[in-house]
């Protein structure tokens, strides 16, 4: 079932993998790894409002095939850059370091 705190936001990362665009609510997780040229990250608010703001989001991408087109490519190449298990390996690395735990990198 769909959740409003998926704080690992996975399955955004995946979808932007594939090339596409993501909308999202302004929530943990998820529209952390979004910016203006990937998705559009909705800002929650009463039920009618969000619901709104999520139709007029769908609305603008399937009116919009070249915008579309553009997030999905810029989601793809972020997802590649910034999303692997690599970069998030060395991330994680850093948590450690930083917390003063010796980690062998190699």
């Amino acid at each position: 079932y769909p959740s409003l705190r998926d704080a690992v936001a996975t399955v955004i990362i995946e979808a932007m993998g594939a090339g596409l665009p993501i909308i999202c609510l302004d929530k943990t997780g998820p529209a952390q790894v979004l910016n203006h040229q990937t998705g559009v990250v909705i800002q929650p608010g009463n039920i009618q409002k969000t619901v709104d703001s999520l139709a007029s989001a769908i609305i603008l991408l399937v009116s919009d095939p070249s915008l579309r087109q553009q997030m999905g490519k810029t989601a793809q190449k972020t997802a590649a850059k910034e999303h692997t298990w690599d970069v998030r390996a060395k991330a994680m690395l850093k948590v450690y370091s930083d917390a003063g735990v010796d980690v062998d990198d190699n």
